[in-house]
């Protein structure tokens, strides 16, 4: 469907015998420059037959004006109303040009985004983008496999979507963000928007792209050019699990692509506190997935300058451990974290290898009854498993502690012990129930986003919190799976 504005465009010309006149031209506006108005009419006799016409096709042409406004707002008016989606608060699906330059999915497929535009006069420049979370690839025999998958394609996602917590458009359980522009930059890369490879790789018959940096770059762009980013003052980077550990390495980069006029400018990552620490089986797992990550997606491009100036070559990869990255990044953040995150569980402390490939263990192997599935884990878990479990909860603690920036001035964070992976998008997303310290996690991301720029924000934890046989978490205001 053609824009308003560029039906507007063909209309601010005049055609005067095959030539074009331009709304500005001296012959429409009169020698002084001033708009003719019915108070002129009296005087047509005396203006040249040329001014006459141009007069009465400058008539014709406001009215078409006029019609093709009102055309315009009935059609898009028609459109939402009739998409039951839009109507609930959906999201329309934005892909990438491809001829524009990189930014592919891991298939070829064009990147992509849904949208939603703010709903409220004090949101009109105020954004929320959300890192999607996703699967990772860490060999190109990996890689092939997910080819195609809905992990890593574009291509069998709906027109509109409807997402729910941090995204809802509900003021009771959203009422800081509900009214926001909304933003989720889906996830289809295989590397937590850290890739930039140019050429894409052929093996086995199929071509592999490696672009998530040069497809979340893209996005950013697209949103200012085709939307209204570019005069935004308030922008929100958020994100769950790759999508947040994404948005910690890159969150300086993120906010150096943001228009001059925004000034308030943070980073809400749940659950990308990831560790650097061994499996049950003494292998350092996780430094192995990240080390193949930066190698087979080249993600150089994604780690802080400061942080690779810092390192050899050989070493820079440790730029994509969040524990790392935090050290070097200026951007206020603010961190969620359950200190029993079921991936971290799941594909850090229960990850395994098989071959090339990272594997994590969701009802697999001897944890395989107790650890089920990223959506119900932590049942039917022996004693001395969940002494394992609970001492991978005190390292996490421990590290947390240790580290400086979640303490700095301008930054927060909410430590819990919820067995959950991504409650920013949960549809029964309660904030408000979750507390820590006398204070729940909405008001404390409240709090600090209104005031992270100019006060020392205090932050909350309900850990170490030590899980118990039978009891699947130490709040009760955590949404508990019920069994697969």
């Amino acid at each position: 469907m053609d824009t308003l504005d560029t039906r507007l465009t063909v209309l601010q010309r005049v055609v005067e015998d095959d030539e074009i006149l331009p709304m500005s031209s001296p012959i429409v506006q009169g020698a002084s420059g001033a708009w003719p108005d019915d108070d002129q009419d009296a005087h047509h006799d005396l203006l040249p037959l040329q001014h006459k016409r141009v007069h009465n096709r400058l008539k014709i042409a406001t009215i078409l004006v006029v019609c093709v406004a009102a055309v315009v707002v009935f059609s898009v008016h028609m459109q939402y109303s009739s998409d039951p989606q839009m109507k609930s608060g959906g999201m329309r699906l934005t892909l990438l040009e491809p001829s524009n330059g990189p930014g592919r999915c891991l298939d070829g497929s064009s990147g992509g985004y849904y949208y939603r535009s703010a709903t409220a006069n004090r949101a009109l420049h105020k954004w929320l983008i959300f890192l999607d979370a996703g699967q990772w690839c860490t060999s190109l025999d990996y890689c092939a496999a997910m080819n195609s998958t809905f992990t890593s394609s574009t291509k069998n996602l709906v027109p509109t979507e409807v997402f729910n917590g941090i995204l809802s458009r509900d003021s009771i359980t959203n009422p800081e963000f509900f009214d926001y522009h909304h933003v989720l930059i889906k996830s289809c890369d295989g590397g937590a928007f850290l890739g930039s490879v140019n050429e894409s790789q052929i093996y086995h018959d199929q071509q592999i792209y490696f672009q998530g940096h040069d497809l979340l770059k893209r996005v950013i762009q697209d949103l200012s050019t085709h939307h209204s980013l570019h005069s935004a003052d308030t922008v929100m980077v958020t994100g769950c699990s790759a999508g947040a550990l994404s948005a910690i390495v890159q969150a300086d980069a993120i906010r150096s692509w943001m228009p001059p006029s925004v000034r308030n400018f943070g980073v809400v990552a749940e659950n990308g506190f990831m560790l650097d620490h061994e499996n049950i089986h003494s292998e350092p797992h996780f430094r192995g997935l990240l080390q193949q990550i930066y190698t087979l997606h080249n993600a150089s491009a994604s780690i802080h300058p400061a942080c690779a100036s810092a390192r050899s070559a050989a070493e820079q990869w440790q730029c994509l451990m969040p524990t790392v990255a935090l050290e070097y990044i200026e951007t206020n953040v603010f961190i969620l974290n359950s200190v029993y995150d079921p991936w971290q569980i799941g594909c850090i402390l229960l990850g395994t290898d098989a071959g090339n490939d990272k594997i994590c263990a969701w009802g697999k192997g001897e944890y395989g009854g107790c650890v089920r599935s990223i959506l119900n884990p932590l049942v039917n878990c022996s004693a001395e498993q969940l002494s394992t479990i609970n001492g991978y909860a005190n390292d996490l603690v421990n590290t947390f502690n240790a580290a400086k920036k979640p303490f700095a001035v301008g930054n927060s964070f909410f430590l819990h012990t919820c067995s959950d992976h991504c409650v920013l998008l949960k549809a029964d997303w309660q904030p408000h129930l979750m507390v820590a310290n006398n204070m729940s996690l909405g008001d404390r991301l409240n709090t600090w986003w209104r005031n992270h720029n100019s006060t020392d924000v205090q932050a909350s934890s309900a850990a170490p919190c030590p899980i118990v046989n039978g009891t699947t978490s130490c709040h009760v205001a955590c949404v508990v799976a019920e069994d697969e």
